[in-house]
């Protein structure tokens, strides 16, 4: 939603956070929420759930079937790769959020345990298909995803 007023540092996803004070803590939503006009997010996840979303993409590609119709994305820290199918992104509702995975030599991968460090720092990219691509800072290296 491109103008649209997300909150920060009022807000964090559809939670209220005090940027004068600790700002790792959030509290519920104010009864009188809609006189700020912020605009939600139609897919979050919380802090006890994951650190930091790394945006994401709609698949575009044509390589895999299974990933047509879904808005894909990453968690940075640890690496967990989550999807949401694009007919349920709808303004003002929560969309159901899916994890999935990935293998490599036929073994599915743990990014941050890939990357022999404490932190994936994994990015998600695309190609001028809409394939999908996982950057891993810590070691430097760029995945192809296939089938």
């Amino acid at each position: 939603m491109p103008g649209a007023d997300f909150g920060w540092p009022l807000r964090e996803g559809s939670f209220m956070v005090n940027p004068k004070g600790d700002i790792n803590k959030i509290y519920a939503l104010p009864k009188d929420d809609k006189k700020y006009n912020f605009s939600y997010p139609v897919v979050q996840l919380d802090h006890d759930e994951i650190n930091a979303i790394a945006g994401g993409y709609e698949y575009l590609g044509n390589d895999l079937a299974a990933l047509k119709g879904k808005y894909v994305f990453s968690s940075v820290l640890d690496g967990r790769l989550f999807y949401a199918n694009e007919k349920d992104l709808i303004i003002g509702k929560n969309a159901e959020i899916k994890e999935w995975k990935v293998k490599l030599d036929e073994n599915i991968v743990n990014f941050k345990a890939l990357t022999h460090s404490n932190r994936a720092d994994m990015r998600l990219g695309k190609d001028a298909n809409g394939e999908l691509y996982i950057f891993t800072k810590p070691d430097g290296k760029i995945y192809k995803l296939v089938k």
